[in-house]
């Protein structure tokens, strides 16, 4: 068995920030996007890119856009029973990663902007989510869709959702 050449692997001793981690995982995914084949690997590898760096930009400090979260009436109903509720993309990452692999490529600001504007969640009960499921809305937006509302999903199915204070997360 031949030895591992570890000559061109950098080795790094400091942890990168929550943003310099969001906009390298930003930049490869464009990078895949633009270099690579457009097939079922590149788009699962750039689906999984931007699933990271979603998960990144929650935790970068929120600076405007409906970066809040969310819950629902049966949401709270369902945390306070003691069930498990669910947690849900206001907008759908499968939403941003579908724009992204079937239009032309976006630029790494493009990109940024569609991940940190699908970053907030809101909390809601199975049975809304079930809803979701029922209108074909779990991974997609309505298709009147103005590219502004990011609750339109739940407007579409009923679902009445509030900004969740800090005091109560």
């Amino acid at each position: 068995m031949r030895p591992l050449n570890t000559a061109n692997i950098r080795r790094k001793t400091t942890r990168s920030t929550n943003e310099e981690a969001f906009w390298h995982l930003i930049e490869l995914a464009v990078h895949l996007l633009n270099e690579r084949p457009p097939n079922s690997a590149t788009t699962y590898a750039v689906r999984e890119l931007v699933r990271k760096a979603t998960e990144k930009a929650a935790k970068l400090p929120l600076t405007s856009g409906p970066y809040t979260r969310y819950i629902s009436d049966a949401g709270a109903q369902t945390v306070k029973t003691g069930a498990v509720p669910v947690k849900d993309h206001i907008v759908p990452i499968a939403y941003v990663i579908d724009l992204c692999t079937r239009y032309l490529p976006p630029s790494v600001e493009e990109l940024a902007e569609r991940v940190k504007f699908c970053r907030a969640t809101a909390v809601i009960s199975t049975e809304e989510d079930q809803a979701l499921r029922k209108a074909g809305l779990v991974k997609c937006m309505p298709d009147d869709w103005d590219g502004v509302n990011p609750l339109a999903r739940y407007e579409k199915v009923g679902i009445i959702v509030r900004p969740i204070r800090e005091s109560e997360s």
